[in-house]
């Protein structure tokens, strides 16, 4: 169930932490497009259709235990019991992503 406030207008202003204790949901009221941590450690997004970005994404991929860049290499990833697609790591960057189908 999602909570609503409508408005035409509506500014959230904090100066500070804030805690959600659930998803932050977007535009539809289906809860479907939403920014989470359903893990600790782990962030995430959610949308059924994609995932845009009005620029380039610049992560920094690190080893398990965070200390480290991630090798240079191209890594096999996958969905399931599928794993035919690649990611390629430069620098601690993705440069490549061949996506598994």
């Amino acid at each position: 169930m999602i909570n609503t406030l409508t408005s035409n207008s509506f500014k959230f202003s904090v100066n500070g932490t804030s805690l959600f204790h659930d998803k932050i949901a977007f535009t539809q009221t289906d809860g479907n497009e939403y920014i989470d941590s359903l893990n600790d450690g782990y962030m995430d997004y959610g949308a059924t259709t994609a995932h845009r970005f009005s620029g380039p994404i610049h992560a920094v991929h690190k080893a398990a235990d965070g200390t480290a860049a991630v090798a240079d290499g191209t890594y096999t990833v996958g969905i399931g019991t599928t794993t035919n697609g690649t990611i390629t790591i430069k620098d601690g960057i993705i440069t490549a992503i061949q996506e598994a189908s």
